[in-house]
């Protein structure tokens, strides 16, 4: 029997409001890699047989005690599948969610699947789907 245990990253720059500018850019903060830490001296379940991260930095910080807790001696592997949908560009300069706020709403308010901002790494929800 296997066992498959999903794990969320740690508490990051953007979960607690900090501007950010790229989604896959945004590390774990001081109380993340504590988190991180806890996690891979609390695991019970044995060493895992694989270690798998989106292409996220915050995942990859989160995945590393672990890794070195069970002395693995390997990188995760990473999907690229994997990942948060992206919707909106991103901003020329670190926003909060609090300022991306009426971007945000107002494209959800549209409804519309098939409406994609420009920029690099932006899908629209049915691409994403």
């Amino acid at each position: 029997m296997s066992t498959l245990m999903l794990v969320r990253h740690g508490l990051s720059q953007s979960n607690a409001g900090l501007a950010t500018r790229d989604p896959a850019e945004i590390e774990l903060l001081p109380e993340g890699h504590t988190q991180a830490e806890a996690l891979a001296t609390r695991w019970s379940l044995g060493r895992p047989d694989r270690v798998v991260v989106s292409p996220y930095r915050r995942t990859l910080q989160t995945a590393l005690p672990p890794l070195s807790r069970f002395e693995m001696g390997m990188s995760p592997e990473v999907w690229t599948e994997a990942r948060e949908f992206t919707y909106l560009s991103p901003p020329a300069v670190p926003q909060t969610p609090h300022e991306r706020r009426p971007a945000v709403s107002r494209y959800w308010s549209e409804a519309d699947v098939h409406r994609r901002d420009d920029g690099e790494g932006v899908e629209s929800f049915a691409e994403f789907w």
